[in-house]
């Protein structure tokens, strides 16, 4: 693998070129948080998202007193330390992502990320921030929009029980994989798939 001042000097490269060209950037920071919020200081970004935190208290604190979105994924179903950051994180900076091929336990039964999670993780998301899912869907779209404009992934989909039924609806998937519901006791309790009862 690459050195550590190679990764370096790479890395201050792409933050040069977003720079130039008003682009944002998705950073996977992992075991190099300090580093990488150190760095971005010297630089005046569109947009920077720290994709798949997984920093502490501190480092939250210093992303968004550096105003950069924070990315969370299906982690933040079923661990505790994820959702108490996300409680902690300004809901203007939240957003959501599954990252894939990973695999999830908890809910997820071992299967590897995909787009059908996302509503799992915006319930999760509610609950932690203490608002409405329906208010997380409105937030993570505004926050998408924000940070790379026009390119934006539609709307989290309403609950996996309401809309149309066509190719690719929440509900089909919801068929094959359990989420958890707006009326879970507990974030992070499987629960079967299906419209509310």
């Amino acid at each position: 693998g690459s050195g550590a001042a190679e990764q370096r000097e790479v890395f201050a490269r792409m933050l040069a070129l977003a720079e130039r060209h008003g682009k944002p950037v998705s950073i996977h920071s992992r075991k190099s948080l300090d580093a990488v919020l150190d760095a971005l200081g010297s630089y005046s970004l569109a947009g920077a998202c720290l994709h798949w935190f997984d920093g502490g208290k501190r480092q939250l604190r210093r992303a968004m007193d550096m105003g950069l979105y924070v990315g969370y994924g299906p982690l933040a179903v079923y661990a505790h330390d994820k959702r108490s950051l996300l409680a902690r994180t300004d809901a203007g900076r939240i957003l959501l992502e599954t990252d894939g091929p990973v695999a999830f336990g908890g809910c997820f039964g071992r299967r590897a990320a995909q787009p059908c999670f996302v509503p799992s993780v915006a319930l999760a998301a509610a609950s932690a921030l203490g608002v409405a899912y329906g208010r997380v869907r409105g937030i993570t779209s505004e926050n998408s929009e924000r940070f790379c404009p026009g390119a934006a992934a539609p709307p989290v989909p309403r609950r996996p029980d309401r809309g149309p039924r066509g190719e690719g609806h929440p509900r089909r998937a919801a068929a094959r994989l359990p989420l958890l519901r707006p009326d879970a006791a507990a974030v992070g309790r499987d629960i079967p798939a299906g419209p509310p009862g």
